[in-house]
């Protein structure tokens, strides 16, 4: 079972929450330096909540801010990594395990990626945003010029450039069994053509993962 992590026991500091690029879980160290360890080592599937406040001081601003919410350390399997799309839990492989390579009827959404762009090794371990506010990229051309307060999905594109994006969905849209299972979260900033844009997100496997 994994562990939640306080926000005291976590440092913050070089290295931060999303700049992890690491080839075993426990090998983040701590604002300390080599050989400290988070509550005596990180595991797969650990996971912290924090304040807006905690995570602002967990963030490498150079890469992007971070939000009040609830961050997990996970497998990277597969992939081109960059901020801001979804990821999905690859049960093919040990859990904790992400992709973002959309299963079929992209369901099992695990989070958002935090990382730089391309700053994620296939196999490495690094850490994804599963609630709270977090930052989401939309797909090229969104299907409507969104609003705060919009429902958000995934776009479900499948491969190329709007490979695990996000989507607002037109007002008229019925919603099939299908698109229910892509259900993101609500925007909280205007989502935008390839946008990286505020989400507040509302998967509710991940209470169960």
């Amino acid at each position: 079972m994994s562990e939640f992590l306080k926000s005291a026991t976590f440092q913050g500091g070089t290295p931060y929450l999303n700049n992890q690029n690491d080839p075993t879980a426990e090998a983040q160290t701590d604002v300390y330096g080599a050989g400290f360890r988070y509550g005596g080592g990180l595991n797969g599937g650990d996971y912290i909540r924090v304040t807006d406040d905690e995570a602002a001081k967990f963030q490498l601003s150079s890469v992007g801010n971070l939000f009040r919410g609830t961050y997990r350390r996970v497998k990277v399997n597969g992939g081109t990594f960059k901020r801001g799309p979804l990821v999905f839990w690859a049960f093919s492989q040990a859990s904790p395990t992400v992709t973002n390579t959309e299963p079929t009827g992209v369901s099992l959404i695990a989070g958002v990626i935090i990382n730089a762009d391309a700053g994620i090794t296939a196999g490495n371990w690094a850490w994804i945003q599963t609630e709270g506010v977090a930052t989401c990229l939309f797909r090229a051309t969104v299907t409507k010029a969104g609003a705060v307060g919009d429902a958000i999905y995934a776009a479900a594109q499948g491969a190329g450039a709007d490979n695990a994006t996000v989507d607002n969905l037109a007002d008229a849209t019925t919603l099939t069994s299908v698109q229910l299972r892509h259900y993101v979260g609500r925007a909280i900033e205007a989502p935008s053509n390839a946008g990286l844009k505020k989400v507040l997100l509302d998967l509710p496997v991940n209470a169960t993962i």
